[in-house]
């Protein structure tokens, strides 16, 4: 999990922040901005808007292509995220590979695993 300030929300209600999170779920280039990827470099393979204790998230699978000094490789993702009063909250599970077929793989035998992290945060609908 990740908690990113977000001062320009401070003073934001809740009820305001949980309405810009549903329109989220419209927006198709957003996940390529909250990976910090170029939009043709991620594909979003669900995507749907949930809450975790009253407060929105936005729930999506996520592929994307990334390259480090390491090389380039494919990081498949269960990621949520929400926003409260002055934070940006992000759980994110998943797994990197050279191989787009290892990671898939790998994804698949973790899934269970990554539905017990992401059920700890009680996402309610």
């Amino acid at each position: 999990m990740t908690v990113i300030v977000h001062s320009d929300t401070s003073t934001t209600s809740q009820q305001l922040l949980n309405g810009d999170v549903s329109n989220w779920f419209l927006d198709k280039k957003l996940w390529s901005k909250l990976l910090g990827d170029d939009a043709n470099e991620v594909d979003v393979l669900s995507s749907r808007v949930g809450a975790i204790y009253g407060v929105t998230a936005l729930i999506g699978t996520v592929e994307a292509r990334l390259e480090n000094l390491a090389g380039k490789f494919l990081r498949r993702q269960d990621i949520a995220v929400a926003l409260t009063p002055g934070r940006m909250w992000v759980v994110n599970c998943g797994v990197s590979s050279a191989d787009d077929q290892q990671a898939r793989l790998r994804y698949t035998e973790l899934k269970s695993d990554f539905n017990t992290v992401f059920a700890s945060f009680a996402f309610l609908r």
